[in-house]
């Protein structure tokens, strides 16, 4: 047996430019790049990035442990100057960690590193009192470790280092040169990534039924109060459904390793692991909100993270979902009517009274008066449909048997209920 969690090759190595949801606040826009072995992440670099492509700050650098001392990091920074050929480059303060592996990477272009440029040159685009702190903290890491550092292709000053940055600092152009996402006025879009029983997987993903059917069995299964708050990667609103799914394809990428030995999402090893073992990707879809229904919420320029720690009410407008291993054909269906729906509170005692009126602590939907009756004349009027449905679960999958059209309960036993899962009764 494969020793636990030993990587593959890295010959398989691929690499993804995506954006990156960091500081909303940021004067520029996250970006990351993101280093992918066996359909999982193994390193990345975080940075922001000038509209214009003029200047990035890199912001973190790592890789995985069972994939470091081979390079990889020199790999994604040398990849991260390719990508970005004439950008001004801040690579920030460092680790110890960070430290010792700066003192042996050599920069493939060390002139657009700042620290090696006098202020001048970069001024406009960092704040050069914040750039001297940077530099004196990395010096006094590698006096205390006993690193080079690259000094040797660093900057040398003709006069106190604090006056030559200070003078410069002038120069800095602290304004957002990005425009702000607007929920009143614009459709929004989160990402969630999910892993489906294998009979509901089966069914959404089955064209052959109706979209509208497919998309509300979803929504049964994740439940219409449990819409997904901001996390590392999914339950941000973005202005366009892509992106959405690229939060649900990123969340994936930063799951626990898929190569030999390593546990699966199901907790059966990757060698062993079942054909319906794979995560759909979820996109939910609302119409701009009301003012007084958004309470509080953070935006950048090309999405926004609702802020309020209580549920928030929202209008499902429609749903996309596709699967992971097959991300180019994606299943949508618009509602005709909105869906009330949610995102749930952080914690269970900051629900409202009205989400708890609306939805448990699990955000299903609490049955209807008239669902929850269980009179003879309901059951007669629902006879057709419970039929209809046990027909349909019927051709889905050879376990489920219809009901017989005369069969009725027998003392003690209770009456026949709609069979869960993909079928399951439509939100109202």
């Amino acid at each position: 047996m494969p020793a636990k969690g030993k990587p593959p090759d890295v010959a398989g190595l691929s690499l993804r430019l995506a954006e990156w949801k960091g500081d909303p606040s940021h004067r520029w826009s996250g970006r990351q790049l993101i280093g992918i072995v066996a359909g999982r992440a193994i390193g990345y670099v975080e940075y922001y990035l000038h509209p214009r492509d003029e200047a990035l700050e890199v912001v973190f650098l790592d890789v995985v442990e069972a994939f470091r001392g081979r390079g990889l990091a020199s790999v994604l920074m040398d990849s991260l100057y390719a990508a970005h050929p004439v950008a001004w480059i801040s690579h920030g303060p460092r680790t110890v960690s960070g430290a010792q592996w700066w003192n042996r990477y050599r920069e493939p272009d060390a002139a657009r590193n700042i620290h090696n440029r006098p202020p001048e040159e970069w001024a406009r685009y960092f704040k050069a009192t914040w750039v001297a702190a940077d530099r004196a903290r990395n010096a006094a890491l590698n006096a205390y470790w006993g690193l080079e550092g690259n000094r040797s292709a660093e900057y040398r000053y003709d006069q106190r280092i604090e006056e030559e940055f200070q003078r410069h600092d002038r120069a800095f152009a602290p304004k957002r040169t990005t425009s702000w996402i607007d929920p009143h006025r614009q459709n929004l879009y989160a990402g969630h990534l999910t892993l489906l029983p294998p009979a509901l997987h089966q069914y959404v993903h089955d064209s052959k039924h109706p979209a509208d059917d497919r998309a509300h069995a979803l929504l049964n299964h994740i439940g219409r109060g449990n819409i997904p708050r901001s996390r590392r990667h999914t339950g941000y609103w973005n202005h366009a459904p892509s992106l959405a799914f690229d939060d649900a394809l990123h969340a994936e990428l930063f799951l626990p390793p898929r190569w030999p030995g390593a546990p699966s999402a199901t907790g059966a090893s990757v060698q062993s692991a079942k054909p319906t073992d794979c995560y759909t990707h979820v996109v939910f879809h609302i119409h701009p909100l009301a003012p007084e229904v958004v309470r509080s919420y953070t935006p950048a320029r090309t999405y926004l993270d609702f802020t309020d720690r209580r549920d928030i009410p929202i209008q499902l407008s429609g749903l996309s979902w596709r699967t992971a291993d097959l991300n180019v054909l994606i299943h949508h269906a618009d509602f005709r009517t909105p869906l009330s729906s949610a995102i749930h509170p952080e914690e269970p005692h900051l629900a409202t009274e009205e989400y708890r009126n609306h939805f448990d602590e699990q955000g299903r939907s609490w049955p209807s008066a008239s669902e929850s009756l269980a009179a003879p004349e309901l059951l007669e009027r629902r006879a057709a449909d419970l039929q209809a449905m046990a027909a349909k679960l019927s051709r889905l999958s050879p376990r489920f048997q219809a009901q017989r059209p005369n069969e009725s309960p027998q003392d003690g036993q209770h009456p026949p209920q709609q069979p869960p899962g993909p079928a399951g009764p439509r939100p109202g």
